[in-house]
């Protein structure tokens, strides 16, 4: 797969519903493992594990004070997280878990998404850049490795029996 093949809304949203595997509908939880992927810092890590894997550069930002302030559930001052990828592109995955709706990648490089992205996200001298925990990243990367696989794939590796 090529950068511009995962960095397009169509292919992210997939991606973003595909967390949907990792779900437990009858205890309305993440399966155990995997809580920290349905947030913004989670959905972000997985963003990076794909950029890390086609060899992109990637950097997680936060920032608390969002000039948007519907993206997230706890309002404004809560934090929000995206990844920025090879300079180029803003993912936010969570924004299409939470809202179901808008932008999901930013494509800098056209000057009408650059400034959606700074009406969304702020001016980017004010992103923070977040480290990411490498227990989480791990388990982001097998994430990303499992997406394209069948479900049946999927629910055997998460049951230990893959």
């Amino acid at each position: 797969m090529t950068a511009e093949q995962i960095f397009n809304p169509e292919f992210l949203t997939k991606l973003s519903g595909a967390c949907d595997r990792y779900y437990n509908s009858e205890e309305g939880a993440f399966r155990e493992g995997y809580e920290h992927f349905h947030n913004a810092a989670g959905q972000a890590t997985i963003v990076k594990a794909a950029a890390n894997d086609l060899g992109l550069e990637s950097t997680t930002y936060g920032n608390s004070e969002l000039p948007d302030d519907t993206l997230h559930p706890e309002g404004p001052g809560a934090g929000y997280d995206w990844e920025l990828v090879d300079n180029r592109w803003v993912v936010d995955l969570w924004r299409i878990s939470y809202h179901g709706d808008g932008p999901v990648v930013y494509d800098l490089s056209d000057p009408a998404q650059l400034n959606l992205a700074a009406r969304t996200f702020g001016p980017s001298a004010k992103w923070d850049k977040l480290d990411v925990d490498p227990a989480e990243m791990e388990t982001a990367k097998k994430i990303w490795r499992n997406f394209t696989l069948p479900q049946r794939a999927v629910d055997d590796l998460l049951s230990g029996e893959g």
